[in-house]
């Protein structure tokens, strides 16, 4: 029981590693004439702009 509770253990670790490794993309409508500058996408991320 205490080898199949670590091999877990490991497992949870290296798992909540990789999520701090995501990322963010946008994706627009190719018709979409705005432009979004990084401080821009930033805002609307955090919910401070609509």
């Amino acid at each position: 029981m205490k080898p199949f509770m670590s091999a877990i253990f490991a497992m949870l670790m290296l798992s909540l590693g990789i999520s701090a490794y995501a990322e963010v993309s946008v994706i627009v409508h190719p018709s979409n004439s705005n432009s979004f500058d990084q401080n821009a996408i930033k805002r609307i991320f955090l919910g401070k702009s609509r």
